[in-house]
Parts: C-alpha cells; sequence; structure tokens
C-alpha cells in the first residue's frame, strides 16, 4: 500500500491521497482510464451508433494521456468520423458527461475529409497533436 498512497498527519486526523510520483501511479493511472475513464465510456457511446466510422479523443485531455505535462482537463473532446445521426451523437455525448461528470464536446467530421484534410486548419491542428482512438470494449467482452 506504501506505493500506492501517500499519508500525513495533521492533528489527530489522518489524511491520505494518491502518490502520484510512485512507480506504480502511471500503470494505475492508465489501468482506471481504460477501464472507468473517458476511453472505455465513449468508445462504448459513440462506436456503436449507425454512421460512426472511428472516433479520437483530441485535445487536452489527449496530451495528457500522452504524457504531456498540464493541468486536469475540465472537458473531454471528441473528434467523431462519420456520418451519424446528430440527435443520437449528442444524445450519447450528454450520457457521457453525466458518466464522466465532466463535459464532452463532440466534433464531426466526413470520412473523406478526415483522410484528406487540405487546408482545414482545425483538422490539421488535431492530427498534429497526440490523439487517442477509440474502441468499444464492451462489444469486446461480449465475443
Amino acid at each position: 500500500m506504501a506505493e500506492l498512497i501517500t499519508e500525513r498527519r495533521h492533528g489527530n486526523l489522518r489524511l491520505l491521497r494518491a502518490n502520484v510520483s510512485g512507480r506504480l501511479a502511471g500503470p494505475l493511472t492508465e489501468l482506471f482510464a481504460l477501464t472507468y475513464g473517458p476511453i472505455a465510456v465513449l468508445g462504448d457511446l459513440l462506436l456503436p451508433l449507425a454512421g460512426v466510422e472511428e472516433a479520437h479523443i483530441y485535445g487536452s485531455w489527449a496530451a495528457r494521456y500522452s504524457g504531456e505535462y498540464g493541468g486536469v482537463p475540465n472537458d473531454v473532446d471528441v473528434l467523431v468520423v462519420g456520418n451519424p445521426d446528430e440527435d443520437e451523437l449528442y444524445d450519447a455525448a450528454r450520457k457521457a458527461e453525466r458518466l464522466l461528470g465532466r463535459e464532452v464536446n463532440v466534433h464531426r467530421v466526413s470520412p473523406a475529409r478526415w483522410l484528406e484534410p487540405g487546408a482545414d486548419p482545425f483538422l490539421t491542428c488535431v492530427q498534429g497533436r497526440p490523439t487517442v482512438r477509440l474502441e468499444a470494449f464492451e462489444a469486446k467482452n461480449r465475443e
């Protein structure tokens, strides 16, 4: 347990917190992100929607996940490649917000634009920064 938590005494109180500098912090953080965080939640909610070909988390959450230093992101930015029904897509995003306890911003793009962004500064920026491709974990567990 010593590597997982740190302890501090304040009078007769015993204060515990995660040991973020321990050697287990990185693997445990990744394990929770993959099983309970945005990767698992968004993959299971978005990828089964008709018309979704792929989806990626981008922005500050993807940057932190890839190891870039910074604060905890307040929201999760998601790029959906395909042509899903807009109402179904945004319903799934609102459900993800409730499960994750943070705002989920969804941006839709056609498969052709994703593969050939041309002079689109938004897509050029997204493709030039860290992204996390989503997978549907629940579907894999049922097979």
